[in-house]
């Protein structure tokens, strides 16, 4: 039987409806991969986001580790850090526009370019990034950029502070150190800014801070946090005025030798006061005492309440000394310009890490008040509880002897220190 080919022919409705679902499945794969460029470019663009979020954040942190102290030093440290990352594959390039240094006022979280105190630095770092799907749509590129606020905040409660950046301080001996409810600050970059050395030594602080490193011997104690290669802090009483000799009423020189009991007024002694025996009382108000005596107490008591001593040359070019001996109980003001003020050594005096000055202490001496000496190596030694103050300042110290030597600090003139921590 023959055979015979069969055309079967559709309907000219369904050949439409057939060229119409094929446009439409071509326009819905054009759409579905012009999305997913679209979704490829942006998930470059947030990467790319992210790498200059981090770079914005760690430049400003490195910024506001800096801003407290130089500004210039801020804005360098921070385009550089900026450089060490990378976003879209390149070096983060800031302008000098893009570091800004300035104050930011917490409580009402706003930032004030270029406004003092300086506090934080605002970074902002850009990029422009090229756009592979979206020039389909003919996007070419995108123009990225975040914004970081780091700043440098919070205060250091020091009980010892010692302010030399690269002499070293030390503690010799089975001394104990005492700074109740305080700290210790070593400014010292040495590799030894702090020496420890006694079989039984012991520091007894909430912690200590150093800019250098620390060096030990024998089994000494410490406290639990000690931290090393911080920075530096300024002096909390660098702006204190120094009193003017001129403006005291000039009273020579104070001896007392004597059974009874001698009272002084305030005023300038350039002579110094030499107390070998007696009672000598002295009434509230500034001291200014001169060299070579400055204040020698070799026997005897010596009381006073609000009391300022300052110590500077006399008539001639000699230094003040400070030398105690017998009972004494002195407190520093409690208002006015030299509130908490006890001991003030003038500024000028020159350094001298052999004939410093030299506290030496006994349960009959209790000083109440910051001991402020700032240019001056301080040798601190006792035999038994000697009450030092409630803060001491000196450029450095030595602790020495087989006492205790007790700062009872109670958070006066806190150190501005550079916790540094983001904000934006």
């Amino acid at each position: 039987m023959p055979r015979h080919n069969t055309e079967v022919k559709l309907p000219r409705r369904s050949r439409l409806k057939s060229g119409i679902a094929v446009v439409y499945m071509a326009v819905v794969m054009l759409a579905l991969i012009g999305l997913t460029g679209l979704a490829v470019d942006g998930g470059y663009v947030t990467y790319t986001g992210h790498q200059l979020q981090n770079a914005a954040d760690a430049a400003a942190l490195a910024g506001a580790a800096r801003v407290q102290y130089s500004t210039v030093n801020a804005v360098a440290d921070a385009t550089s850090t900026g450089l060490a990352n990378q976003a879209a594959k390149q070096n983060v390039v800031l302008a000098p526009s893009d570091v800004i240094c300035g104050h930011y006022n917490r409580s009402t979280s706003t930032f004030a370019a270029n406004t003092t105190p300086y506090n934080a630095v605002q970074v902002t770092a850009r990029r422009t990034v090229n756009l592979f799907f979206g020039k389909m749509f003919g996007i070419n590129s995108s123009n990225v950029s975040r914004i970081a606020i780091a700043m440098a905040g919070g205060t250091y409660d020091a009980g010892l502070i010692a302010l030399d950046p690269t002499r070293p301080s030390l503690t010799n001996g089975n001394i104990t150190l005492q700074v109740n409810t305080g700290g210790i600050q070593i400014n010292s970059n040495s590799t030894s800014a702090l020496t420890v050395k006694g079989t039984s030594a012991e520091i007894d602080a909430t912690s200590i801070r150093m800019s250098g490193g620390m060096s030990t011997s024998g089994h000494p104690t410490l406290p639990d946090e000690v931290l090393t290669n911080t920075e530096a802090v300024p002096d909390p009483l660098a702006a204190l005025p120094a009193p003017i000799k001129g403006a005291y009423i000039n009273r020579g020189t104070l001896s007392v030798n004597t059974t009874g009991t001698v009272t002084a007024d305030p005023g300038y002694y350039p002579g110094g006061i030499d107390v070998k025996k007696g009672n000598l009382v002295l009434n509230p108000g500034m001291y200014i005492l001169g060299g070579p005596n400055g204040l020698s107490v070799k026997g005897g008591t010596v009381t006073g309440t609000g009391v300022t001593m300052y110590f500077t040359t006399g008539t001639g070019s000699a230094y003040a000394n400070i030398s105690l001996g017998g009972a004494m109980t002195l407190s520093a003001p409690t208002s006015g310009t030299y509130k908490d003020i006890l001991f003030f050594v003038d500024r000028s005096m020159p350094y001298d890490a052999k004939n410093g000055i030299s506290l030496a202490g006994n349960t009959s001496i209790t000083l109440s008040g910051t001991i402020y000496m700032p240019s001056q190596h301080l040798d601190l030694t006792g035999t038994s509880d000697f009450y030092v103050g409630n803060q001491l300042i000196a450029a450095t110290v030595e602790v020495s002897g087989t006492g205790k030597l007790i700062i009872t600090y109670d958070g006066r003139n806190p150190v501005t220190i550079n916790k540094v921590f983001l904000v934006k």
